[in-house]
């Protein structure tokens, strides 16, 4: 069986991010969000708020959800955060992250005790940004 986590909400400081809370999905996608490694499904059983939240899964090494801020120009030089509710059960395996076109800042790890824990991560964003994208990962 693969290594999960689940998520329920996502705060980002700066500006909305969709569907934040996982309760919107389209044809088994989470609606606004892109899934590159991994399999994911709305989550029904293990929630913290709303109805749903997103199971992210991987039998590989990696899993990644993310989402890119399309004004993203309005964020260079300046500092955002990201803050993930996640619950899993898997020490050092879950992180949230931001990626610029630059660099990629990721949040510590969840601590795997199979509680809902904050994952807070804040970076100074590149002047030279070439995209502002919000990432929730799993990686071995």
């Amino acid at each position: 069986m693969g290594r999960e986590k689940k998520l329920n909400s996502i705060y980002f400081d700066a500006t909305p991010i969709k569907n934040v809370t996982f309760q919107n999905w389209v044809d088994g996608n989470a609606l606004n969000w892109t899934l590159s490694a991994g399999v994911w499904e709305q989550e029904t059983e293990t929630i913290k708020f709303g109805l749903s939240s997103l199971k992210l899964t991987t039998s590989a090494h990696s899993a990644v959800a993310a989402q890119s801020v399309s004004q993203y120009t309005q964020f260079l030089g300046k500092e955002v955060t990201v803050s993930v509710l996640a619950r899993t059960n898997v020490a050092s395996f879950c992180k949230a992250g931001i990626d610029d076109g630059i660099t990629v800042t990721y949040s510590d790890y969840h601590s795997g005790d199979d509680t809902w824990q904050e994952l807070i991560v804040t970076k100074t964003v590149s002047e030279s940004a070439t995209k502002l994208t919000i990432l929730l990962t799993l990686v071995d």
